[in-house]
């Protein structure tokens, strides 16, 4: 019964947040957020690797990055699911002009309504994270996928997240208490759309499980899931955003460490891990 209460609550939830964007026609944007979102969406397509005849499902798509790549090709199948069915509504005049290229599906990722070895492609962003049993969704992938997936999700091992803790615990046991208070919130003062806020305050209640490397690592090798990639998506900005909005020559400054690190075997350890594996039929 709780699972089940869960799983309303989360309904719920994503639909509260695609009615509150939905409403909001001047929407302010955080440039340092969207570049955060955009490297990983970037970095999972990369991984992806799409290809022309590929039967592609995206997991809890929200408004699909995959949707920018069906012009692209010219025999496609993109199906967008999601379990808030405002999200989905919000695309159907995208979906109507690839009519024969896309199509949208309410469903949940802990049981997907498909059949056995059908999808060439999955993408599963920022999703498992969420789920009362992660472990069912990656069985469901396991069992509907024919080529490989790209999974991404918040790093429990997040640089910058140590980073700051780190100092703070430092002022803390300096009796600089007031001196943290002021930095986070100097730091993190920034305007936000109601969605965005809501997700702020309330996201991190329905955050079931966050996943370090190695724990991720054993999910999908319980599965019997190929890992061939690990990668990461971008230096977190989340704690930094006010900041790097309101300088952009400290924002720069940010974007060159994080080519740094993308060149490092640290850049595992960023924002979120992005990884690729595939199925052992």
């Amino acid at each position: 019964m709780r699972n089940k209460d869960r799983a309303k609550n989360m309904r719920k939830f994503y639909e509260l947040i695609a009615r509150a964007d939905a409403k909001e026609k001047k929407r302010v944007k955080s440039q340092s957020i969207e570049w955060l979102w955009n490297k990983l969406r970037k970095n999972s397509l990369k991984l992806l690797e799409i290809e022309d005849g590929n039967l592609i499902l995206d997991i809890g798509s929200g408004k699909s990055p995959l949707l920018s790549v069906l012009p692209k090709f010219s025999n496609i199948q993109l199906v967008c699911m999601d379990l808030a069915l405002t999200h989905l509504q919000r695309m159907i005049p995208i979906v109507e002009n690839n009519r024969n290229k896309a199509s949208l599906i309410v469903a949940d990722a802990q049981n997907l309504p498909f059949k056995e070895n059908i999808f060439d492609r999955i993408l599963l962003s920022e999703v498992i994270e969420h789920l009362p049993h992660p472990e069912s969704a990656i069985w469901e992938i396991k069992r509907i996928l024919k080529g490989k997936a790209v999974i991404t999700t918040p790093n429990g091992q997040n640089m910058i997240s140590s980073i700051m803790s780190a100092f703070s615990s430092l002022f803390r046991f300096l009796r600089l208490q007031k001196n943290v208070k002021i930095m986070s919130s100097r730091c993190r003062e920034r305007e936000l759309s109601k969605a965005e806020k809501y997700l702020v305050q309330e996201g991190h209640i329905h955050h079931t499980k966050i996943f370090s490397i190695s724990e991720l690592t054993s999910l999908l090798k319980l599965a019997d899931l190929q890992i061939n990639n690990i990668e990461g998506s971008a230096l977190d900005v989340y704690p930094l955003a006010g900041l790097l909005d309101k300088h952009p020559f400290i924002f720069k400054i940010y974007k060159l460490l994080d080519a740094i690190v993308d060149k490092t075997y640290f850049r595992r350890y960023t924002w979120s891990i992005v990884l690729e594996c595939d199925a052992k039929h």
